[in-house]
């Protein structure tokens, strides 16, 4: 997996410069990991905005994209882009589950159940920690 960081230099997702990435990455088939929500350190954060994700995936429809660190404050837009493009998906990596938005478990409760991705964030976030708050979700069988 190829990982894009916005906030490490203020550029959205959808710039030029990140397009040799993703052109790399479908040759290889290597999905690409792109931070979106805003970062915890207090730098500018409006370039995760999943929305910026739009163009990248209408312009690449090869790319398989996953969103990492959620999406908050914008999860409702992560939601419909990942209805609207099957390669898009959202792992939950920095996230502890128990904090994950109605939102989002309803998502994964109905049409994002091969959406979502478990990421844990270790040593951040113990994988201990997030696997018990995970079972604990309001999840139906198979979710």
């Amino acid at each position: 997996m190829a990982r894009v960081v916005p906030f490490g230099s203020d550029t959205p997702p959808g710039h030029v410069r990140y397009f040799p990435l993703y052109v790399k990455c479908i040759e290889l088939d290597l999905p690409v990991s792109i931070n979106t929500g805003l970062p915890g350190p207090p730098v500018p954060g409006e370039c995760q905005n999943p929305i910026h994700l739009d163009r990248v995936c209408v312009q690449l429809p090869e790319l398989k994209v996953c969103m990492a660190h959620g999406a908050d404050p914008w999860w409702a837009v992560a939601i419909r882009l990942m209805i609207k493009y099957r390669n898009l998906h959202l792992m939950t990596s920095a996230y502890a589950p128990k904090y994950l938005p109605p939102e989002l478990i309803h998502y994964m409760n109905t049409r994002g159940q091969d959406k979502i991705l478990f990421a844990s964030d270790h040593p951040v976030l113990s994988f201990e920690r997030c696997i018990q708050e995970a079972e604990a979700l309001d999840l139906r069988e198979g979710c």
